[in-house]
């Protein structure tokens, strides 16, 4: 439409443009240099008969192409129909608005908004047609489309109630949670009944709210909404606890355009806390009404990290009975401090459990309280432990009341001049024989503890001896007689079994007695072919030489017993001595200190009260080894050094090795590792094998002694070597040296029982004890070699 495009028009055109008076050349520039696409367009035909710079820039085309094309030509979405009609309208109205579709040259599309404007009467065929580029609107609008589509679906699909009200205050939103809530839907009512119409109370669930309470009312006034809880209980609808957090909507200027508030239901949560609580009552009532001692501690820990110290945080009633300190005293105290005994007790066994959260249980006698306790340990988070124990001091006692009848018992089994097996009456193995039996049947006990009844009967016999065996157990007969037994190299000899039905650990179990009753058959033999009379002497001359045989023995166990209550009498007498040696040690100590400290050094007795205070240390450690060594032993295995047991016991055998000449050589492995042991019967060992070699040294004897670490087949053992250059034991000796009541000392110098026990007690501990013996030469010596599992 520009004044340089004017000499390219046609005659129509130009009469067109001169038909408006368009002649001005600002004019012409302002409509050539629109925005919006301009055309002029003949009603008739639809042609274009002109048109701006903008159109030509829309569509991709000359200013001469597009003066040869039609409205059909460029519109996509209008039908030739819909443009005709289009033109019919233009002709009539003053404008016509529309949306239609352009196509480009190179075949691309765009959305147009179409301004269709008359020209008016003295032009009623010709329109003038201003197009606007709309894309980037339409891109808007169906961004606006889908972010409202976006947020109305988050809203209905949430699981939070969501409701919002207008400028007005009137309800606006009202989301599907909140609708299933309150099984209601959206309504238009005033504020006033909001609370009553959904059924709104107060966190109590039983108030109802007002005008003044509803989250969505405050908000709507300006206040924001922070969390404040609320109830709502509608008809037909599960009570919900909810959270609620509101706010107004506000513009930029602060006008306020409205509110909306955001309900969390934490109904669930609710009923959780109140089972919480309800589970907390019980514990609470379990923990304080328990019958065993509980205490909650959290670990102190050193600037390296290193465990140092545990603090109480919380107690039961039973800690105070069970303990004996008070709850108030000792809620918030350090165990170092409460129970006197640094480091604090069991520190390093409570940080292990609560660095791993692994549970431990365990039994201990606690010195300061005098008391055994059972102890279970677990962590209910890291750094802090819970300790359940229980005093079974009492229990403690009667189980060493009934170790001590069984010891008895199994002494008196043991040296028995009877045979006795003990065979489950269902299975009829065996699962004990005592010393007797194995001599009568040639069997070890390893041996036997493999058979059953038959085996040790002649198969000839085995139907007879099954009866007499089911008699016996079912209590028909006490005593059967001639009992054919069969031995490991084939003899066989005849015995009367005296049996009996017992009851071990819920199984039946048949205890039979055997007497070999070879002389009384021999004897009832004789009396058939020398006469009755005879026999019937013989018979009771056997009988007499029996039972003196049972007197001898009966009273050589009587003997052994006590022996042994005298050593247990010694041992309480030489605790008693300590204790009585220690107060009046005490006091010369405390004033030989004393004066000491008055004293210079230059004072001529400064010397001797330093001699006096040095004699009477020594006393003191003399005193304390003889209460460490008389201590009864406990029966539990704990933590021992080696090095700690052999130091005690020579502490007292020091000094008859020096009367007797005999050099002690200690040579002591530095950081031994412990032993899990009973340090009183490891003493005893070390008591016995010192004093074996104490007698078979002459004068200028030597004993060395040696402790070590040794690995065998992968385990480590702590081993313990005694090497004497005594006389040294026989091969023929070398067999029996562990058997009981051996010895090759002089009637009166000794029982026999040492090594034996000895080798007992090492075996209780899962080790080995081992002696060996050149074997030649004047002083062959002796080594005895303990091995014991390192902890």
């Amino acid at each position: 439409m520009g004044s340089d495009d004017e000499k390219n028009l046609d005659p129509e055109a130009k009469a067109v443009q001169g038909a408006l008076r368009i002649g001005d050349p600002q004019l012409y520039s302002y409509i050539d240099y629109a925005p919006d696409a301009i055309y002029i367009v003949n009603l008739s035909d639809g042609r274009i008969i002109n048109c701006n710079r903008q159109a030509c820039f829309d569509l991709g085309y000359t200013k001469e192409e597009l003066l040869r094309l039609s409205a059909k030509d460029i519109e996509v979405r209008l039908s030739q129909d819909e443009i005709e009609q289009v033109h019919e309208r233009s002709k009539s109205e003053i404008t016509v608005l529309l949306e239609g579709v352009h196509r480009r040259k190179d075949g691309s599309t765009f959305p147009v908004e179409v301004h269709h404007s008359n020209l008016g009467p003295d032009l009623p065929q010709y329109s003038l047609s201003v197009v606007r580029d709309i894309t980037d609107r339409k891109l808007a609008e169906e961004e606006l489309t889908y972010q409202r589509m976006f947020s109305s679906a988050l809203l209905e699909n949430v699981e939070s109630g969501v409701v919002a009200c207008n400028e007005k205050g009137e309800l606006v939103l009202f989301n599907r949670a909140a609708r299933d809530w309150h099984g209601l839907d959206l309504m238009n009512i005033p504020q006033a009944e909001w609370a009553s119409h959904y059924d709104l109370y107060l966190e109590d669930g039983v108030t109802p709210m007002d005008i003044n309470t509803v989250p969505l009312a405050r908000a709507f006034r300006g206040e924001t909404i922070h969390g404040i809880g609320m109830v709502i209980s509608a008809k037909g609808q599960p009570k919900r606890h909810v959270i609620v957090y509101a706010g107004p909507i506000k513009t930029e200027n602060g006008r306020v355009l409205g509110a909306v508030a955001v309900m969390h239901d934490i109904s669930d949560r609710k009923l959780a806390d109140s089972k919480l609580k309800e589970s907390e009552g019980r514990f609470r009532s379990l923990f304080e009404n328990m019958a065993e001692g509980v205490a909650l501690h959290e670990m102190i820990y050193d600037e390296s990290g290193a465990p140092i110290d545990y603090r109480v945080l919380n107690v039961n009633a039973a800690y105070e009975k069970n303990i004996g300190i008070p709850a108030k005293r000792a809620i918030g105290f350090l165990a170092g401090d409460l129970y006197g005994i640094k480091p604090a007790p069991y520190v390093d066994k409570y940080a292990q459990v609560a660095r791993d959260r692994k549970p431990i249980f365990f039994e201990t006698f606690f010195e300061p309280f005098n008391k055994y306790f059972d102890i279970s340990v677990f962590s209910p988070k890291e750094g802090q432990f819970v300790t359940v124990f229980q005093d079974i001091t009492e229990r403690k006692k009667l189980e060493d009341k009934i170790r001590e009848s069984e010891e008895r018992l199994r002494i008196l089994v043991e040296n028995a001049s009877d045979g006795i097996l003990l065979a489950d009456i269902k299975t009829r193995r065996f699962t004990l024989a005592n010393n007797h039996i194995q001599r009568m049947l040639g069997y070890s006990e390893e041996e036997l503890l493999k058979l059953y009844v038959p085996d040790i009967h002649p198969g000839g016999r085995l139907t007879y001896v099954l009866e007499q065996f089911d008699r016996l157990s079912s209590g028909e007969v006490a005593l059967t007689f001639d009992i054919p037994m069969l031995c490991k190299d084939g003899k066989v000899f005849y015995s009367d079994v005296a049996g009996a039905k017992i009851s071990l650990q819920g199984e039946e179990c048949m205890l039979g007695i055997f007497r070999d009753a070879t002389t009384r058959k021999r004897a009832e033999e004789y009396a058939v072919e020398i006469g009755a009379a005879k026999a019937v002497a013989e018979a009771e001359k056997a009988k007499a030489v029996e039972i003196e045989a049972a007197y001898n023995e009966l009273q050589r166990t009587k003997d052994l017993l006590v022996q042994s209550e005298k050593l247990a009498s010694l041992g309480e007498f030489t605790a008693g001595i300590a204790h009585e040696l220690n107060n009046p040690l005490a006091g010369i100590l405390l004033l030989a200190g004393h004066y000491l400290g008055l004293k210079s050094s230059s004072d001529a007795e400064y010397e001797d009260l330093k001699q006096i205070i040095q004699a009477g240390e020594r006393m003191a450690e003399i005193v304390r080894g003889l209460l460490d060594f008389s201590r009864p032993s406990s029966g539990e295995m704990v933590p021992v050094s080696c090095n700690d047991v052999i130091e005690v016991v020579m502490i007292f055998g020091q000094k008859t090795m020096i009367n007797k000449n005999i050099d002690v050589q200690k040579n002591y492995e530095k950081n031994l590792p412990v032993v899990m042991g009973d340090k009183s019967r490891l003493q005893q060992v070390v008591i016995n094998i010192i004093s074996n070699a104490r007698d078979a040294v002459r004068r200028d004897g030597l004993l060395k002694i040696y402790t070590r670490t040794v690995t065998v087949e992968g385990k480590r053992f702590v081993e313990m070597e005694f090497k004497d250059n005594g006389v040294g034991i026989t091969d023929e000796n070398m067999k029996k040296v562990f058997d009981p009541f051996f010895t090759t000392k002089r009637p009166g110098k000794g029982t026999g029982l040492g090594l034996s026990v000895a080798y007992s007690i090492i075996k209780e501990h899962n080790g080995e004890i081992s002696v060996e013996s050149p074997p030649v030469g004047e002083k062959r010596g002796t080594t005895f070699r303990i091995r014991i599992p390192a902890a």
